[in-house]
Parts: C-alpha cells; sequence; structure tokens
C-alpha cells in the first residue's frame, strides 16, 4: 500500500510538470490521504482497523486569504469495539507568496463529536460518547501539478479539549487530543 501511495504521488507530479499552466483556479476540494490511510498502514499491529474521511473545500476570497470547511468522518474497529466520530470546522488560510499555491499558514476552529462503543462491559456492552472542540495550526505547501490537480503536504498541531460526556452529565474539561499531524491532500482546483 505504501508503494502505491509513493507511486500515485510521484505520477501525479511528473503529469503536473508535463501539463502545467497558469494557475487562476478560485476553489479547491481536497481528499486528505494520510488520513484516509492512516489505519491501513497500521495493519501489522492487529489491534485498530478503520479509516478516516477528511475532505475539504476551499475559496480564494481576497488575495492571498482563503476560507472553507473542512469535515472529518472517522470509523474504526478492534478488539470487538467500535468507534465513530465527526468533525466539522472552518479553515483559514494565508498564502505569502502567491494567491492559492505554494506555502501557507492555517487555523481551523471547529466541534467533534466521538462516540465509542465497547463489548466488554456485560451483556449490552458501554458507550462512552464525547462533545468537544477542535482547533488547530497548520503549515504547508500547495503544489499545483496542472491547471486543475495539486499535492498538498502539511503538518498541523490539533488541540481538541472536550467539554462535555454526553449521557453522563459530567463537564470533563480534559484534554484527550492535542497532538502533531502529517497530512498529505489530493485535490482539484477550479
Amino acid at each position: 500500500m505504501k508503494k502505491f501511495v509513493c507511486v500515485l504521488v510521484l505520477a501525479c507530479v511528473i503529469m503536473g510538470g508535463v501539463f502545467a499552466q497558469a494557475n487562476n483556479a478560485k476553489n479547491s476540494i481536497g481528499l486528505d490521504v494520510f488520513r484516509f490511510l492512516d489505519r491501513f498502514l497500521y495493519f501489522g499491529s492487529g489491534s485498530i482497523y478503520g479509516t478516516t474521511l477528511s475532505v475539504s473545500y476551499e475559496r480564494l476570497l481576497v488575495p492571498h486569504w482563503s476560507l472553507g470547511p473542512d469535515v472529518d468522518i472517522g470509523l474504526w474497529y478492534g478488539g470487538g469495539n467500535v468507534g465513530f466520530s465527526f468533525a466539522v470546522a472552518a479553515e483559514g488560510r494565508y498564502y505569502p507568496l502567491a494567491n492559492f499555491d505554494k506555502l501557507f499558514f492555517g487555523a481551523t476552529f471547529g466541534f467533534i463529536l466521538n462516540s465509542d462503543y465497547y463489548s466488554g462491559y456485560g451483556l449490552l456492552g458501554g458507550r462512552d460518547t464525547n462533545f468537544g472542540l477542535t482547533m488547530s495550526a497548520k503549515v504547508g505547501y500547495k503544489i499545483q501539478t496542472s491547471k486543475k490537480i495539486y499535492i498538498e503536504p502539511s503538518i498541523s498541531y490539533y488541540y481538541q479539549p472536550w467539554f462535555d460526556r454526553i449521557g453522563s452529565g459530567i463537564g470533563s474539561g480534559s484534554l484527550i487530543g492535542d497532538d502533531w499531524r502529517g497530512g498529505l491532500r489530493l485535490g482539484l482546483s477550479f
């Protein structure tokens, strides 16, 4: 699977170099390949299987500034437990070198819902549902491989404080998701 992803990225870069033209795009949609494949790449551990579909839309508002939504839907399974997460956030970006490609700095703010179903709690199992905020700071580089196709490697720092445990009525305020994430988004500009 890793070889397939590397070949796909290399093919997009080569095709973009052959067909590159000036980019007059004002919109883009993308899929984060790392988030989609991250659980598949850990099959060797035998503990958790699943995927996250991370889709984004971006619109150039004024020169060098863009805004758009990000939606993440995650499903996983491991050891008889099943999990689901849903997050929606607004992402703003600043492109200091060009209008809609090259280096960018971004930030997101939104909400996340995380629900886990455990099989080890008696006949019916257990459930843990959390609701919280999701925020991140991101830096990356959008590479227009052609007039329409782009590749976007990035790194971001995520902060996800949970302020409620739905069902228990206890506001936890705990920090559950706090980490660095790499990203590789493939997308279309139009």
